[in-house]
């Protein structure tokens, strides 16, 4: 069913990877669909937690893009959503804050992760 999620640019969708395959990310009501080759379906009851990596990353900490990783609860599987425009980030975080999926951020350098509170906190810039 799809949901009231809107992206930075108004669109119900936002671009991006899973490995070498450009697609779009559809974030409906309670679930999350990758249309492309491959074609995902997650519901939102499947996943264990939400991670986003390369925030800030670089020497100058302005990355245009970051990761989201989404690790399912059954396998601890994960697919990984790439090259995710920066703009994008504080619309998927209060996207899977309103849809209450674990989220966290983890520093790839160092591998420590953080997690993203249910306080309005967001992940540092």
């Amino acid at each position: 069913m799809p949901g009231d999620f809107l992206s930075s640019r108004g669109a119900k969708a936002i671009k991006c990877s899973v490995k070498a395959a450009e697609g779009y990310l559809y974030p409906l009501k309670s679930s999350i669909v990758f249309i492309h080759k491959p074609v995902l379906y997650i519901r939102h009851s499947e996943l264990r937690f939400v991670e986003f990596s390369r925030i800030g990353q670089g020497s100058s900490g302005l990355s245009r893009s970051f990761d989201v990783t989404l690790t399912k609860l059954a396998d601890d599987s994960k697919v990984t959503f790439m090259s995710i425009d920066k703009e994008e980030q504080a619309c998927l975080i209060a996207y899977f804050k309103a849809a209450n999926v674990k989220m966290r951020t983890v520093d790839l350098e160092t591998n420590i992760h953080e997690d993203l509170g249910s306080e309005d906190e967001e992940p540092s810039q």
